[in-house]
């Protein structure tokens, strides 16, 4: 049997969160890569190919695994680092989609974690609350949760990449999977119906 993998990421050079669910072996991981911020074109190149080859060469089990569905942040047109992060999130979406299949991944605008909170004025704590609230989930159905990186020093708290890759980690677990926890994810947290990826919004007209 196959076990379908989960891989949400949150393109980003300061802070960039990677999130994956491991049905196989009832786990989760969440971890955050930052890369060397550089404005010259050259360097920044080479910012994003070094940072692309760190999570590439600890997570290409899940990145390129045949049974993978993958989410990811798709950067605003506009803003002081829109240039960079579409950079950035076209190396990862080009270089999975060549190995993986385009047709498994799916891109998401940040403007639907607002739509999901139902707030104009979005606070990444809001994200962070709800991802903490539905670990608890996996736990209690017998997943091991493996934070790889951590906000404080004094405890274990996800940072803000990880809760926003989370996100759309957990929204491909939902569109593929239908179990108890899906159920009570879903009954606990409708508004990830309001999460719509460009694709869809593209097909459907």
């Amino acid at each position: 049997m196959d076990f379908n993998i989960y891989v949400g990421l949150d393109p980003s050079l300061a802070a960039f969160g990677i999130s994956i669910i491991d049905i196989k072996n009832k786990k989760i991981i969440l971890d955050q890569f930052k890369a060397d911020d550089h404005h010259n074109f050259i360097f920044m190149s080479w910012s994003i190919s070094n940072l692309y080859n760190a999570i590439y060469n600890k997570y290409k089990e899940y990145l390129y695994n045949a049974n993978s569905y993958i989410g990811q942040e798709a950067p605003i047109a506009s803003g002081i680092n829109s240039g960079k992060l579409n950079a950035l999130g076209y190396a990862f979406y080009s270089n999975l989609g060549l190995q993986s299949g385009y047709e498994r991944i799916k891109t998401y605008h940040p403007i639907k974690l607002k739509v999901f909170h139902h707030t104009k004025k979005y606070d990444k704590k809001l994200t962070i609350a709800v991802i903490e609230d539905i670990l608890d989930i996996f736990k209690t159905n017998g997943y091991d949760i493996d934070i790889k990186y951590s906000r404080t020093k004094k405890s274990i708290s996800i940072t803000d990449g990880e809760a926003d890759s989370m996100m759309y980690c957990i929204k491909q677990y939902l569109d593929n999977e239908d179990n108890e926890i899906t159920k009570a994810i879903i009954n606990k947290y409708p508004n990830f119906s309001k999460i719509i990826s460009n694709e869809e919004l593209i097909n459907n007209g």
